[in-house]
């Protein structure tokens, strides 16, 4: 994925880092007198609103008190706006509305995207301390007031905290460069990496998260020995509570269900461990804890209940881990929003589902003559469906020819498809 355009107009209050204490702080606030307004940049809002579209993401435009300039915008909370609404929106006639800023809508539609909203930096810079990890990977904006903090949780719902809110489905944020009453611009601080917007599971978001002191030591990792005298190999790495919040929601990712899918559940966290940069390149045998707290968790629902077995078919698939959590299908998801559509896409008018056929023939030109692996969950969080209606638009894809399902999916394993339309090569 592309970082938003940043080609247009010189930004206002350029965030910049105080070293000394690594909070951010902004210059907008006192550089600006209120309602020092100009004249919105129709054409740099333009720009970004179809970036955010090519994102997969659900945009509108909003007037400067930060409302939509629409009437009805519920359609937009369940399909795409096309590239060409979008420039009638934020065309020469679009003044008349009153345009100032582009919305993106939260949720499902837009692939699973929430916001931790932070009315004041205060509360934005504990919540950093407490995660300097995520502090610097999640896509951050500076607003007028505080932070917008970007991340993706499927099912994440919107709440309100004393220091801001958590905004997802049903709702929709401001995104740069909008322009504030005050005439501030909203602008990237942190800008969205190619790897796209992390999955976050929302508890770190919570009031009690940001409690802890602002002199909360970064995650360390180093050799942890029970004793001076064990071999290193038992030694594991000490997670810090950014890490653990992600290893953990790995393991409430990959728990098995039922008897007989311990082992390709076991792969399946070494996969989404493999995908948490800080982990990918340590050996198998730093990660003990991590994989006992899976174990433990597991042990209900597993019917080889003895440790010995889980951590050596862990330590069997973490050397053998070639395509990380979510890597392959983000690669193939990148280069296919770069490809012209199949013939057979014209048969479909949702941009979703078009975006759906080009993924599946990236998927089977990768794979060869071997059928494509892919749930609905995967399908949806990739081109911005909740799960149902992307089980639909597969069930769609396969009767209308363009897919032929080779095996139906159950807990553990996902349905296997071939692409069938046309120059799938």
């Amino acid at each position: 994925m592309r970082a938003p355009p940043n080609d247009d107009a010189p930004l206002a209050g350029r965030a910049h880092v105080n070293k000394s204490t690594t909070q951010y702080q902004s210059t907008a606030a006192a550089s600006r007198k209120p309602n020092d307004s100009v004249e919105p940049d129709l054409a740099a809002l333009k720009r970004h609103a179809i970036d955010y579209l090519e994102r997969g993401w659900s945009v509108m435009p909003l007037a400067i008190d930060k409302k939509p300039t629409l009437r009805r915008w519920k359609h937009y909370q369940n399909d795409l706006p096309s590239q060409r609404i979008i420039e009638r929106w934020f065309g020469p006639k679009s003044a008349a509305s009153n345009v100032a800023g582009v919305g993106i809508i939260l949720g499902a539609v837009s692939g699973g995207l929430a916001v931790r909203d932070y009315d004041d930096a205060g509360a934005y810079n504990k919540w950093q301390a407490a995660y300097p990890d995520l502090a610097l990977s999640l896509p951050t904006v500076r607003t007028a007031r505080g932070f917008h903090v970007y991340f993706t949780s499927h099912g994440c719902k919107t709440r309100e905290f004393p220091d801001g809110e958590l905004r997802s489905k049903g709702s929709y944020v401001v995104a740069p460069p909008s322009q504030h009453i005050t005439g501030t611009l909203y602008e990237w601080l942190i800008p969205i990496s190619a790897e796209g917007v992390p999955i976050v599971d929302p508890c770190v978001f919570e009031s009690e998260s940001v409690s802890i002191e602002q002199n909360t030591p970064p995650a360390k990792w180093h050799k942890c020995p029970e004793s001076l005298g064990c071999p290193e190999s038992l030694g594991s790495l000490v997670y810090g509570p950014d890490l653990e919040v992600r290893i953990r929601f790995a393991i409430s990712e990959t728990i098995p269900l039922n008897v007989g899918t311990r082992n390709k559940a076991i792969f399946a966290y070494a996969r989404r461990l493999k995908a948490i940069p800080e982990l990918s390149q340590h050996r198998g045998t730093e990660l003990r804890e991590a994989v006992k707290w899976w174990f433990e968790v597991a042990r209900p629902t597993i019917g080889t209940k003895d440790w010995d077995t889980t951590w050596a078919d862990f330590l069997h698939g973490w050397g053998r881990v070639r395509a990380p959590y979510g890597k392959a299908l983000a690669e193939a998801l990148e280069q296919a929003r770069d490809e012209p559509d199949p013939k057979c896409a014209s048969l479909f008018d949702s941009p979703k589902t078009r975006l759906l056929i080009r993924l599946c023939r990236v998927l089977q030109r990768r794979n060869g003559e071997a059928p494509l692996f892919l749930t609905a969950r995967a399908a949806g969080a990739a081109v911005g469906l909740d799960k149902g209606t992307a089980l639909k638009r597969l069930e769609l894809l396969t009767a209308e020819g363009v897919l032929t399902r080779t095996f139906k999916g159950h807990t553990g394993r996902s349905s296997e498809y071939r692409y069938m339309g046309d120059d799938p090569r």
